[in-house]
């Protein structure tokens, strides 16, 4: 066994170690900020063919490989068609892991989905109630479901759901995740490359191009200086893009020796010169050539050659940016969308709670009531609460439902001799997470005062929005303790005492030479996988069967 090998399964050893729970079975506080997601659903991308989902009523349930183009992840997806409304598709009831018992966790739930149409709603059942839901729309192209998120059961099962309100269009699912994901992490926000025209020193017959982005606290910058004819006479610097100031709280020095980056310099016959970048000024860097011929190594239009026609000088150098906070804005967990999923037309609603930025369907509603929706974090006296509907047609906006609305499609709640019409928030005695919105008669009145009114959209939607503080710019991560969005790639691997590796459909991307290492199951294979030097190593054993030969190879299995 090679040394390479081996330092793989240390790794792999040490992280069953690290992830294990207590003898209690409860992960404790230092542990849970590491863990990955803890996933319950059992065969969650249908690899393992239909087993383990249950169908119920007429609508059918069919494994999909091809076309690729409706399969979402590895190798196949399930194919839901319901026919009829209150038909459901259900995965295996799995008892909730002992350390997510706590009573303080938060789960959440979500499918890759493509296909469906409103007439569907995802689900998480613990076998006599809804824990929470979300609706979904049409999907052309493989989508995400906005997480459902809801604290995790002390006890009991869980399970994920699709329900059918109505005859729906096939939905593809694959990836379905039902648990815990980890704390948030901390991560750096790399914006796009910005295309800028930079200024200098050189005036004459020079000409700049450049472009920068944003990478935490710091801006990579790449110029390139090319002169026509001779420069002008002076040494080169170069400014750095407009509002943008170094801090130089975060440089070791600010000296003339403090480098920044690198550069290259070419003159016409060819000749090429490396060099560096240097501090100047909060707003301005210089080149230093390492090959001095007067002039102490600083690039001038005279050194280290005379600059002419032809000539080129390359920067490329990050620098920290005053303006620019340290972190990623990722936000604070501010937002949230809250809505009812009754499809009932007369009465009142308390219990059918739905999240998410999509909303609920408007209904063809004939009496006035009440329908209530439940957040899922505390509602505070610095939030703000905005009643919300999408008028039908693609792309149009969310509106808020407000008095002014005079001749819109929906208006906000009146009542005229005992006729009532349009919508309302109001605030639920005695609770800090629900509020009720409660529909008129009609959704807006006509011409005459206490006539009969303008019915109910059913192709519009509503939903009602909590955000505190500013205006968040992203959501936050998901953590232990809050809902937010789940990190990239959260669906990859669960822990549960021991690692789970999903069939990866594709080979990786090769690891760091000499730093980094991969493990992973393809093609029903686990695999390892090193970069050695530049040439990248792959050791594998077969999991079918009953071998037990590890192979190398120099060619992805």
């Amino acid at each position: 066994m090679t040394m390479t090998f081996k330092r793989c399964l240390i790794t792999l050893l040490g992280l069953l170690a690290v992830f294990s729970p207590h003898a209690s079975g409860q992960f404790s506080e230092q542990q849970k900020p590491f863990l990955g997601p803890i996933q319950t659903v059992v065969n969650p991308g249908f690899e393992a063919g239909l087993t383990k989902w249950t169908k119920t009523g007429s609508s059918t349930l069919v494994l999909t490989t091809t076309p690729a183009a409706n399969v979402g992840f590895g190798r196949s997806s399930g194919a839901w068609d319901a026919t009829a409304a209150a038909e459901t598709l259900t995965s295996s009831a799995v008892a909730v892991p002992t350390g997510l018992t706590s009573g303080s966790s938060m789960c959440y739930a979500s499918v890759w989905y493509k296909g469906g149409d409103s007439n569907l709603t995802l689900q998480v059942w613990d076998g006599s109630a809804v824990l929470g839901s979300v609706a979904l729309t049409t999907a052309a192209a493989w989508t995400q479901t906005y997480p459902v998120r809801f604290v995790c059961p002390t006890s009991g099962t869980m399970a994920l759901r699709v329900s059918a309100g109505a005859n729906a269009a096939v939905v593809y699912l694959d990836n379905a995740f039902v648990g815990m994901a980890g704390a948030p992490a901390m991560v750096s926000q790399v914006g796009e490359w910005i295309t800028f025209t930079p200024t200098g020193s050189w005036v004459a017959n020079t000409t700049y191009a450049g472009r920068y982005r944003r990478v935490g606290d710091s801006a990579q910058i790449q110029v390139q200086v090319a002169t026509s004819g001779a420069p002008t006479a002076s040494d080169l610097t170069v400014n750095n893009p407009t509002g943008l100031t170094t801090d130089t709280t975060k440089l070791p020095a600010t000296t003339a020796t403090t480098v920044l980056g690198s550069a290259a310099l070419k003159d016409s016959v060819a000749l090429y010169y490396s060099a560096a970048v240097g501090y100047v000024s909060t707003t301005t860097v210089n080149v230093v050539n390492s090959e001095s011929t007067g002039n102490i190594g600083v690039v001038s239009n005279a050194a280290p050659f005379t600059f002419g026609a032809g000539d080129f000088v390359h920067l490329n150098y990050t620098i920290p940016i005053a303006e620019w906070a340290g972190g990623t804005a990722l936000g604070d967990n501010q937002v949230e969308y809250a809505f009812n999923t009754s499809t009932a037309t007369t009465g009142n609603d308390t219990a059918l709670f739905g999240y998410g930025p999509g909303g609920a369907q408007m209904y063809a509603i004939t009496a006035a009531g009440v329908r209530r929706v439940q957040f899922q974090t505390p509602i505070q006296s610095t939030d703000t609460l905005i009643l919300e509907y999408q008028p039908s047609g693609a792309g149009n906006p969310w509106l808020p439902v407000v008095a002014a609305d005079t001749g819109a499609d929906i208006g906000s709640y009146m009542v005229q001799n005992v006729v009532s019409y349009g919508m309302r928030l109001g605030r639920v005695s005695g609770s800090t997470t629900q509020v009720d919105v409660a529909f008129g008669t009609y959704a807006w009145n006509n011409s005459t005062y206490g006539a009969v009114g303008i019915g109910w959209p059913t192709n519009n939607r509503w939903r009602v929005k909590k955000f505190s503080g500013g205006q968040p710019v992203a959501f936050g991560l998901a953590t232990s303790t809050a809902p937010g969005l789940a990190p990239a790639g959260v669906f990859a691997a669960g822990v549960s005492g021991a690692v789970t590796l999903q069939e990866q459909s594709a080979t990786p991307a090769n690891p760091t030479s000499g730093s980094e290492g991969r493990v992973y199951v393809k093609g029903d294979k686990l695999i390892f996988q090193f970069n050695d030097a530049g040439t990248v190593r792959y050791k594998y054993l077969d999991m079918t069967g009953t071998g037990v030969t590890w192979v190398h190879t120099t060619t992805a299995p």
